[in-house]
């Protein structure tokens, strides 16, 4: 039994009519699919708008904030202002969730070595003239272990109140670029894994 042509043209013809609107778009989906209301996200994007201001850039911009909603046409997000910032679906390149904050104590341990490590190379010695009434250092080795002593610790005390989120990639577009690089440790081995996706 064969269907009858004009059966057909109706199918498709009522098919074609269905309103574009009440298909959500892929990426809009996805991203309602990882993330729920209250979630704290960093959206990259190249367009976003504030109330009365619209934003469109060239290269990719990180908006970050507290997840509202999602429809069809843009993700709202409320900014750190209150205000709340929409972002055009179609502009999204990424989203990230945070999943808790850190202390950056290592990253101030190292900062601190590093400027400990200038200022006793650079720090004043004269064995000649030194000693408890005077502004010089005896030795090489007693500016740099003063220094790095000092500015090390200060640099782990200063990173131990900077807190920062910690970024887990939910949703990539698809078709859009990712490169993302990670240290790599094994036995015997030290180094980095570039991880490059499409």
């Amino acid at each position: 039994m064969t269907p009858h042509p004009a059966a057909a043209v109706l199918f498709w013809l009522f098919a074609a009519s269905t309103p574009a609107a009440a298909q959500e778009p892929a990426g809009a989906a996805a991203l309602a699919a990882v993330l729920a209301p209250g979630d704290r996200v960093r959206v990259v994007t190249t367009t976003s708008s504030r109330p009365g201001v619209l934003v469109r850039t060239d290269n990719p911009v990180a908006v970050v904030g507290v997840f509202e909603s999602v429809d069809p046409a843009a993700l709202t997000v409320i900014a750190p202002d209150g205000n709340p910032v929409k972002v055009p679906i179609e502009s999204i390149i990424a989203a990230d969730l945070s999943v808790g904050r850190k202390r950056n104590w290592l990253l101030g341990l190292v900062s601190g070595l590093a400027l400990g490590t200038a200022a006793g190379l650079t720090g004043p010695v004269d064995p000649q003239d030194c000693g408890p009434t005077s502004a010089n250092f005896c030795s090489r080795g007693e500016v740099l272990a003063g220094s790095l002593v000092l500015l090390g610790g200060m640099g782990v005390g200063i990173g131990a109140f900077i807190r920062t989120d910690r970024w887990v990639r939910r949703f990539t577009r698809p078709g859009a670029a990712a490169v993302s690089l990670a240290p790599s440790l094994g036995p015997g081995r030290v180094g980095f894994a570039i991880n490059v996706a499409f």
